[in-house]
């Protein structure tokens, strides 16, 4: 089987290509451990498959229009000022 015919059935069958695929799975992944933990980006980078934060910011921000630390701010709950019980 070619690289290419290889490509394109993996395309019909997922609806993308096997780079995209592979984009959007660490861009997911990496979006789960920003929301979900409190690693540093950089080490988040390192897990997905980066091999630069630079890049994996590149990346993550081309595909979600926000660089991961704005990603990462939106999902923390602020503590509500001025409530009183």
């Amino acid at each position: 089987m070619s690289p290419y015919y290889l490509a394109h059935a993996f395309k019909e069958t997922c609806g993308s290509s096997p780079r995209q695929y592979l984009l959007r799975r660490r861009i997911g992944e990496a979006q789960n451990l920003l929301i979900s933990t409190d690693l540093p980006i950089s080490r988040i980078a390192e897990l997905v498959g980066y091999d630069t934060q630079n890049y994996f910011d590149l990346q993550f921000s081309k595909y979600t229009g926000i660089p991961p630390r704005k990603f990462r701010q939106s999902f923390q709950v602020k503590p509500e000022q001025g409530k009183e019980e």
